[in-house]
């Protein structure tokens, strides 16, 4: 079976409109490792306050637990929001070029 070299030259022109958006590109990059790092945190924080709120039975655990998961979930939420919208926003600004 015979493979047909891939040619490489309509990618190269295409990412040769990226280098204005790279500071776009990279806030985006960021948006989504916030976004990963929240995502473990939600379970890690919900591991920590199923052991010590409930089976250790601390109070204090009980109360911030729930603000900590509401306020991680807002920065999951807005790191995938920002990601999306800053890569969207590059895309059509690309197409738009073209």
């Amino acid at each position: 079976m015979k493979v047909n070299p891939v040619n490489k030259e309509p990618l190269y022109r295409l990412f040769s409109y990226l280098p204005p958006y790279k500071g776009y590109i990279f806030l985006a990059l960021i948006a989504m490792v916030i976004a990963a790092a929240t995502s473990s945190l939600m379970a890690l924080l919900m591991g920590k306050l199923t052991d010590l709120g409930f089976y250790q039975k601390n109070g204090l655990v009980a109360i911030w637990a729930p603000i900590a998961l509401i306020g991680i979930s807002v920065l999951h939420g807005g790191g995938q929001f920002c990601s999306s919208y800053l890569l969207q926003m590059v895309s059509q600004k690309v197409l738009v070029q073209i």
